[in-house]
């Protein structure tokens, strides 16, 4: 099993349920947005819930470097809030290190001890004193005057008529983005543009002026925009179905629908529109195989219980399988995952 699926899994290990209440005045039924708000609608809808990876549940620390060890940081701080007061930092090849002045990458190497160091880990933690944890992001070179930078997954995307776009981020803040937005990529030297960012895009955002609203909202003066890990992003609803910002022309037997409080989508129309393929087995038509680039993503039986990804790692299905008039459903939660794609949420509660 690659790295990739490893992490797919922790998170969908990890998802948070998103659900709606039960009935609502007026015999009319509660149906839950994306965000596990809750909309009264007509009778004849459903109530179903999606249980949505929590992706981006890395716990911000901080401290003095104490000791630089072998792709280490131990640090320490004296404050009560602080999550955890002593903690070693691992840096992985994946982890990505930026100059809090500059935005600029750096390497461990520049690192040093008795500096102030942010970083965002991994929740899973050993049970060694004090903890080791692994860093997705590291942040340094943070003189004593200067804001940190927030780090944040992008939830939204607002485009506004004037150029201008509005990003929903996790943890309720509402960033202002505009041509005078400083834009930089991680790891590259091409500097992005607003058209670049996505829902599921890890941002790093520098601001000093929240506004006192709910959700906060601020406008950023640099962004530094991350490498997009997902396969793509979708939004999806009773009898819609949406991916990468576009509507799919769904007839009336390919729309999703409720069954036993989970939402139903058809299998071929959304991994087509993720740019996958799918075949069946004449021999066992209740058999469906989807590929991408010639590679097993996965597998699926009609009535099953569960779904193989990558050819070879058996994962429960939060709903079974089921077809109608021909058409292949599957739960979008498996989904989600199988194809390692960002659900859109619209609203600050998702």
């Amino acid at each position: 099993m690659t790295m990739k699926l490893k992490r797919i899994l922790t998170a969908a290990l990890a998802a948070a349920v998103l659900t709606g209440s039960a009935l609502a005045a007026d015999d009319a039924i509660a149906i839950p947005l994306e965000d596990g708000a809750v909309t009264p609608a007509a009778a004849d809808q459903s109530v179903y819930e999606i249980n949505r990876r929590t992706d981006n549940d890395a716990i911000r620390v901080w401290g003095t470097v104490q000791e630089l060890g072998e792709q280490s940081v131990y640090i320490e701080n004296s404050s009560d809030g602080a999550p955890y007061q002593k903690i070693v930092v691992k840096i992985s090849e994946d982890t990505a290190i930026v100059d809090a002045v500059t935005g600029a990458a750096k390497t461990f190497a520049d690192l040093k001890e008795g500096e102030t160091l942010y970083a965002y880990v991994s929740p899973a933690m050993t049970r060694s004193m004090p903890p080791q944890s692994v860093a997705e992001l590291v942040i340094c070179n943070i003189p004593a005057d200067l804001g940190v930078p927030t780090y944040a997954q992008v939830e939204h995307v607002t485009e506004q008529e004037d150029g201008k776009i509005d990003l929903l981020v996790s943890g309720a803040m509402i960033l202002h983005l505009d041509a005078e937005t400083e834009l930089l990529s991680y790891g590259s030297e091409t500097a992005p543009t607003l058209a670049d960012i996505k829902p599921g895009a890890m941002v790093l955002s520098w601001y000093q002026i929240v506004a006192m609203s709910y959700p906060g909202q601020a406008g950023p003066s640099r962004v530094v925009l991350f490498p997009y890990e997902y396969a793509g992003y979708l939004s999806a609803g009773e009898g819609s179905l949406s991916v990468n910002g576009k509507a799919l022309d769904l007839d009336e037997s390919v729309r999703p629908f409720a069954q036993d409080g989970k939402l139903m989508v058809p299998v071929r129309k959304l991994a087509e529109a993720l740019g996958c393929t799918v075949t069946w087995d004449a021999q066992d038509p209740a058999a469906v195989a989807v590929t991408k680039d010639g590679e097993s993503l996965y597998s699926l039986t009609i009535g099953g219980d569960t779904m193989v990804l990558e050819g070879d790692m058996a994962m429960s299905v939060s709903a079974p399988v089921t077809a109608r008039n021909g058409v292949t459903f599957a739960c979008v939660d498996d989904l989600l995952v199988a194809h390692n794609a960002k659900l859109e949420s619209q609203s600050v509660f998702g």
